[in-house]
């Protein structure tokens, strides 16, 4: 087996053999495709080659043709394909060029004449639509467009942008007078799967949690038994604010006996 300088030796023949003008391997690169039991580089110097068959003399990175084919007609972006393919961008993209394949010419060749009318049209038909929805009913009647003529042709007709923020929901801001005055209950189901079910209850002035419990199911009469407990050792609050579920039905009829309507 070839040692590292013996290796050194050979690399500086093989550049030294390349002429003028020719693309050779890099050290590392040789050292990769050198072979130690004939003792001869795997990539032979291209003597007189032009750039582009010294790039045809590395090994290949195989892609599935007929996967990509099906990629790009299901409108997959290059990152994702790379992604999904285990390949990089630049790869990906010299595999396209040379199979003849094509984004762009997936893309309708409408005038931005005729888009204009087709999309204030459909806009006096569906006027609360957005860039989203006009693009996903243009897929719909045939016309794939890249999305930046679709913001130009919405800008020349006068399409509003949106502007979030504008239209604010009123809020209340929440208060609470006292401790005891409001509990707030729900349950966290994220653990459902595994067999957990957590239930939890807050003070609304203190945001103390007075009770906590994990259990295996998520019953009526395990979430009252919770609150008769944080009751017993908190006292019992004046009201009781849980969600509509139907677990939670035993502890509004408890707080009803207590506390009354």
């Amino acid at each position: 087996m070839a040692t590292f300088n013996e290796l050194q030796q050979v690399y500086l023949e093989y550049t030294h053999n390349l002429l003028p003008g020719t693309i050779g391997l890099s050290f590392p690169d040789f050292c990769t495709g050198y072979n130690v039991f004939t003792e001869q580089p795997a990539f032979p110097a291209l003597h007189g080659a032009n750039e582009e068959q010294a790039a045809t003399n590395y090994r290949k990175i195989p892609v599935d043709v007929e996967q990509l084919k099906d990629y790009l007609a299901c409108d997959f972006k290059i990152r994702g394909i790379s992604v999904l393919m285990q390949i990089s961008e630049p790869t990906l993209k010299r595999r396209i060029k040379e199979y003849g394949l094509s984004i762009r010419g997936s893309y309708s060749n409408i005038s931005d004449n005729d888009l204009d009318i087709v999309i204030a049209n459909m806009l006096k038909r569906f006027p609360k639509f957005g860039l989203q929805l006009l693009q996903g009913k243009l897929v719909a009647d045939g016309y794939k467009l890249q999305e930046k003529r679709l913001r130009a042709s919405c800008a020349r007709i006068g399409l509003k942008k949106a502007k979030p923020g504008l239209k604010q929901i009123p809020r209340v801001v929440y208060h609470a007078d006292s401790p005891l005055q409001m509990w707030h209950m729900d349950g966290f189901h994220k653990f459902d799967g595994w067999g957990f079910v957590v239930h939890g209850i807050v003070d609304g002035y203190s945001k103390a949690i007075v009770g906590m419990q994990v259990s295996d199911n998520n019953r009526s009469e395990t979430v009252v038994k919770l609150l008769h407990s944080s009751c017993i050792i908190w006292g019992t609050p004046a009201c009781l604010r849980p969600d509509r579920g139907g677990e939670n039905v035993l502890a509004a009829d408890y707080m009803l006996n207590v506390r009354g309507v």
